[in-house]
C-alpha cells in the first residue's frame, strides 16, 4: 500500500473523533503558574504571614517637693529680744521607672476573604496549638497590598495595614506568670 491509500483509510477514522488540542491539557489562564511562582490573588487563596512584632515602652518619672513653715512667737517681755521659734517642714522626693519589652515571632497561614475596589486584600487566619497542657491561639486580620506579597507567597506582618494580631495562651506557664492573690492585693494597696 502506498502512502496515499493509508491516508485515505485513516481520514475517516480521524474525523470520527471530536477535535482535541494540546491546550485542553491546561487552562490558558493558569499557564503562568506552571512557569512561575503562584501568589495568592483570589478570594479563598492562602498565603503565609511572617509575624515579627517588637515593642518597647518606657516611662520615667521624678517628683520633688519641699515645704517649710516657720513661726516666730514673743512671750512676755517686749524689751527683750527673746523669741521662741517653732518650725515645721516636710520634704518628698520620688522616682519611678516603668520599662516593658516584648517580641513575638511566628508564621501563620491566612486566607484572602475579600478584595476591595482598590485591589487590596482583606486577610484573616487563626491557628490553635496545644502542647503539653499549654494552649496558645494566634489570630490575624488586616489589609494587604498584592505587590507586598513575596514570590514565595509570604508577607511580613509589618506590611499589614489595620492589623489585628491577637495572641493568647493558657496553661501552667501562663498561670505561673500571673501574680498570686496576695501579691495582687498588696499591689492594689500600694504596698509593693
Amino acid at each position: 500500500m502506498n502512502k496515499l491509500s493509508l491516508l485515505c483509510l485513516a481520514l475517516p477514522i480521524l474525523t470520527a473523533f471530536p477535535d482535541s488540542y494540546a491546550d485542553d491539557l491546561y487552562s490558558r489562564s493558569s499557564w503562568a503558574h506552571l512557569a512561575g511562582d503562584q501568589k495568592a490573588s483570589q478570594i479563598g487563596d492562602s498565603l503565609i504571614v511572617i509575624v515579627y512584632q517588637a515593642a518597647e515602652a518606657r516611662n520615667t518619672s521624678e517628683n520633688s517637693a519641699e515645704r517649710r513653715t516657720d513661726l516666730n512667737v514673743n512671750f512676755g517681755k517686749p524689751q527683750v529680744e527673746d523669741y521662741d521659734r517653732v518650725g515645721a517642714g516636710s520634704r518628698f522626693t520620688g522616682q519611678g521607672e516603668f520599662r516593658r519589652t516584648e517580641s513575638f515571632t511566628t508564621q501563620i497561614s491566612v486566607d484572602i476573604i475579600a478584595i476591595l475596589p482598590t485591589g487590596a486584600y482583606i486577610i484573616e487566619g487563626r491557628q490553635v496549638m496545644k502542647v503539653n497542657g499549654e494552649s496558645s491561639e494566634i489570630a490575624i486580620r488586616g489589609k494587604i497590598r498584592p505587590e507586598d506579597i513575596s514570590p514565595e507567597n509570604t508577607i511580613i506582618s509589618t506590611r499589614i495595614s489595620d492589623a489585628e494580631i491577637n495572641y493568647q495562651g493558657q496553661g501552667f506557664v501562663s498561670r505561673a506568670a500571673k501574680p498570686g492573690i496576695v501579691q495582687s492585693l498588696l499591689n492594689r494597696l500600694g504596698l509593693l
